[in-house]
């Protein structure tokens, strides 16, 4: 496959914004070979070590990818050369710039105080290290965003989505805006916060170290965490619950475990949705009806999913591709 081709998929793949055709040629070229997946991993990789670079302008994608390409196969036989990567993203399009020999962006780019932001699409989860050297997972269907001189003048950024943050230590506070509904300022720790805007509630879990939650606009009334505690604020009638936990069952996602803790039909829809990327509908009849489920999956298909959730609920199922129909039996 000649490299026009590979650039006409790959990067909308890398950016979360590929068409189902695209995705559908993605994955014939990705499985057809194994050097096909190494080679997209080293891309993948890279896009996401520089991903806090942020925006530096437009550049041209094709002349930007292909350099990208050849200097993955430089990089084979010269291993000892200087490497630098620039993802530049401006509105919808998207490129990547390889920078030989070159130690300080500062003398190509202009020190503006742009803003970042990083994406989990669905159906995918994403490994990012912050300009700090604290790391963070993005579940699918989050983001984070924050400006080019975090770190340097604070460390604080938005959050939508869910992300699990390994926070190193620092003398300027670490703080974290979960849809602008709640703030948690970080002291040197690792824990979850569940944040999205579709959800009624925030959920935040401490594994270790020590937080703190305060709302917008309070001041001197922060609400500090124990590890192991599991914290849950319901934004509609700004009301905070605490509970004693397994924190492993809240956490559980970033290594591949879909994990179900008594929840709800329309709970467990959103979970799966965001998880494969799929649209499931589900019939009128079941909207009212109290059912709920716990369970913990691994390595399942999505298929293999709706069929415990079916046998546990007495429930029916359709699959079309993307496409997932729930329903009692009779009604349809």
């Amino acid at each position: 496959m000649k490299k026009e081709e590979i650039y006409s998929f790959i990067v909308p793949v890398l950016l979360g914004e590929d068409t189902p055709e695209e995705r559908g040629r993605f994955e014939k070229w990705l499985n057809g070979s194994r050097e096909n997946r190494e080679l997209f991993s080293e891309y993948k990789r890279i896009w996401q070590e520089v991903g806090h670079l942020g925006e530096y302008g437009r550049f041209d994608p094709e002349r930007g990818f292909h350099r990208l390409m050849e200097e993955n196969n430089l990089r084979k036989v010269r291993k000892r050369r200087s490497r630098r990567l620039v993802a530049a993203v401006s509105g919808t399009a998207a490129a990547l710039l390889v920078v030989l020999g070159i130690g300080h962006f500062s003398d190509i780019f202009p020190a503006e105080d742009n803003l970042v932001r990083i994406t989990a699409p669905r159906g995918d989860q994403t490994e990012a290290l912050l300009p700090d050297g604290s790391s963070v997972w993005l579940n699918a269907e989050s983001s984070i965003a924050y400006k080019t001189s975090f770190g340097r003048k604070m460390r604080q950024l938005d959050l939508t989505g869910e992300a699990f943050f390994d926070v190193r230590s620092g003398s300027k506070p670490f703080i974290v805006n979960a849809i602008g509904q709640l703030q948690i300022r970080v002291h040197g720790t690792r824990f979850n916060v569940m944040a999205y805007p579709d959800e009624e509630v925030i959920e935040t879990t401490l594994e270790e170290g020590r937080i703190s939650l305060l709302l917008p606009g309070e001041q001197g009334s922060e609400r500090y965490m124990e590890p192991g505690q599991w914290a849950v604020f319901h934004s509609g009638k700004e009301r905070f619950e605490y509970r004693m936990v397994n924190t492993d069952l809240y956490t559980g996602w970033i290594h591949k475990k879909i994990i179900l803790r008594n929840e709800s039909l329309l709970q467990l829809v959103n979970r799966l949705e965001r998880w494969f990327d799929a649209d499931i509908k589900i019939d009128e009849s079941l909207a009212a009806e109290e059912c709920h489920f716990s369970g913990i999956f691994e390595k399942e298909s999505l298929e293999e999913i709706m069929d415990a959730i079916a046998r546990a609920g007495d429930l029916q199922y359709r699959i079309s591709g993307r496409d997932v129909e729930i329903f009692r039996e009779g009604a349809k």
